[in-house]
């Protein structure tokens, strides 16, 4: 049996809430441990939301996501990327 999934109509909201639980699955899936946080970048974050680097850049300016850095690397850490999909 074939396990794809034909979606033929949902509105904005509908596909924004699976997004939001399949991604908030994922995540709580990962464990995330505060003592030792895990460091992801800004295409990772970009990758796991589907989103553009420009939207992160955004997100960021909002104060939607805090940046972490390291030189001139942007970093963020994993259980504020869980604390933000469980907040929305």
């Amino acid at each position: 049996m074939d396990n794809r999934l034909l979606i033929l109509q949902l509105t904005r909201e509908e596909l924004q809430h699976l997004i939001e639980t399949a991604i908030t699955t994922a995540l709580a899936a990962v464990g995330t441990n505060q003592k030792e946080d895990r460091i992801l970048s800004r295409r990772e974050i970009a990758e796991l939301f589907g989103v553009s680097l420009t939207t992160i850049n955004a997100w960021c300016r909002s104060g939607k996501l805090k940046r972490r850095y390291m030189g001139a690397k942007v970093y963020f850490l994993m259980s504020e990327v869980v604390a933000l999909l469980k907040k929305n």
